[in-house]
């Protein structure tokens, strides 16, 4: 304890050690690249950006996304707190479920999808399969990314 705070749980801190050990070893691949600040989109395409955060020791969140054009202008914009769920990759994987039907929404066909959760990004490009507690939610994702 420090300064009056509560400390996380055992398992909860083993969590968080092995999320960022793994999201350590993703971003130092060398097919890994890191960007420095957000680019506009080539012509011709929209930018989805995607985020999400999620509080413990509650089990709500928030998630946002924005749609943003080649000239960097806001197309659409969208969040929403979420009351229940299970963890914060789960929050992640729903929050590029909502990226993606607000760009379906809107009309939009010729997307980049920008998330900073290297497991979502590393989960799609490998066709969305996943065997966490976001699989549904992936299987979503693949229905609606598959109509554009």
């Amino acid at each position: 304890m420090v300064h009056g705070e509560t400390i996380q749980r055992p398992a909860r801190s083993a969590m968080a050690i092995a999320a960022l050990t793994k999201n350590y070893k993703l971003a130092t691949k060398k097919s890994s690249t890191l960007r420095q600040g957000w680019k506009k989109p080539p012509e011709g395409k929209v930018m989805v950006n995607v985020d999400a955060g999620f509080d413990e020791n509650g089990g709500c969140s928030s998630v946002g996304s924005i749609i943003r054009d080649c000239s960097g202008g806001v197309l659409a914009a969208a969040h929403s707190f979420v009351p229940h769920f299970v963890d914060a990759p789960m929050v992640e994987a729903y929050a590029l479920k909502e990226g993606l039907m607000l760009a379906q929404h809107i009309g939009c066909n010729r997307l980049i999808i920008q998330s900073d959760c290297m497991e979502v990004v590393q989960i799609m490009k490998d066709g969305g399969f996943s065997a966490n507690s976001a699989a549904a939610i992936y299987d979503d994702c693949n229905i609606i990314w598959s109509g554009f």
